[in-house]
């Protein structure tokens, strides 16, 4: 009886997939700045979630699972606070009376490479959903950005990481440069019928 009960242990065993390995990415974001985004001291709170069902961004082409080491709403929520405060908003931790109330959701942000015979290419997407709310009304966009890049022979961890933080850079900016969003944070939504 003990016998076939480590047999069946040893099998469980087996069967189970060997840790995968993976590539971590530092993310870093700075503030963007748009000098034709003013703020006029306007009250904002600001949530982003990641709604993504797994935080691998994709595989790089040695087949490692490419992970951020930082939760990646956070720090595009860090990078939209700052914007929105170098802009002249004032911008509040938790939503308030007065405030006009930003969320966005990170749905998908996927990174594939392609290898060619010299060079490879890596395709980057993202796309977010953002909510901008004030008391009976509210503005929705969909937004996304795709890129996509060829490299020399296989790009390292220090081009991936470039090549993400690119793209989360532009997604940033996809946010603060919509018009109707735009409006929005000042208070003016543009509402369509």
């Amino acid at each position: 009886m003990r016998y076939s009960w480590m047999m069946i242990l040893g099998l469980l065993c087996a069967a189970l997939p060997a840790q995968a390995e993976t590539m971590p990415v530092n993310l870093h974001l700075a503030d963007y700045y748009d000098a034709s985004l003013h703020g006029d001291a306007s009250v904002v709170s600001v949530w982003v979630e990641d709604d993504r069902p797994v935080p691998a961004l994709g595989r790089e082409l040695k087949g490692k699972a490419i992970l951020p080491r930082q939760a990646m709403g956070m720090v595009l929520r860090n990078a939209l606070v700052g914007s929105l405060r170098t802009a002249g908003f004032k911008v509040m931790p938790v939503q308030g009376r007065d405030s006009i109330d930003m969320l966005v959701r990170i749905k998908a942000f996927t990174y594939a490479a392609e290898d060619g015979f010299v060079t490879s290419k890596a395709s980057l997407t993202s796309r977010v959903s953002v909510r901008v709310s004030h008391g009976a009304w509210h503005v929705e966009r969909s937004l996304g950005t795709s890129a996509e890049h060829t490299v020399p022979f296989s790009p390292d961890a220090e081009k991936v990481e470039e090549l993400v933080n690119g793209t989360l850079a532009d997604t940033l900016k996809a946010i603060l440069q919509d018009d109707q969003i735009r409006a929005a944070l000042r208070g003016e939504p543009k509402l369509s019928d």
